[in-house]
């Protein structure tokens, strides 16, 4: 009894069994990629409240080193021990920082409203509003 192939017969081969393994297996890596990518586009909307965060923690520095500091409405200008003048103001639609007047060191893009107040003596308030209608507010203890 020999044995005997019937060449009608249909059925898969070791290279067709590995070329298929290996395309599911580069699939399955690249999904956790992918997935991160499609759920990284949330993050872009985050972006704004970072910097803005960011803009909160930079003012409170500047808070902290300052020797005298005076609020407008729309500019905080605060007066360093070494006799420079820092101001945070709006200007156009973003906010900016600038040294003896002088200068223009963008801190904030992308906002429609900056309001400074100070409720108390020893109390500033800070509110941000985003060009999408968001709006942030800090407070701070000044020195």
């Amino acid at each position: 009894m020999g044995y005997h192939t019937n060449r009608s017969e249909k059925g898969f081969s070791l290279i067709e069994t590995l070329l298929s393994l290996m395309i599911t297996l580069i699939i399955m890596t690249s999904l956790p990629f992918l997935y991160r990518l499609f759920f990284s586009l949330d993050d872009l909307n985050n972006n704004q409240t970072i910097e803005v965060h960011q803009l909160f923690e930079f003012i409170y520095f500047e808070i902290q080193g300052s020797q005298k500091t005076n609020i407008t409405s729309t500019q905080l200008l605060i007066t360093k021990p070494s006799g420079e003048i820092v101001s945070i103001e709006k200007y156009g639609d973003i906010v900016r920082r600038r040294v003896n007047f002088t200068g223009h060191e963008p801190l904030l893009y992308s906002i429609s409203n900056l309001h400074f107040s100070k409720p108390s003596q020893h109390e500033l308030s800070v509110l941000i509003v985003d060009k999408k209608g968001v709006s942030y507010e800090k407070s701070y203890h000044l020195p």
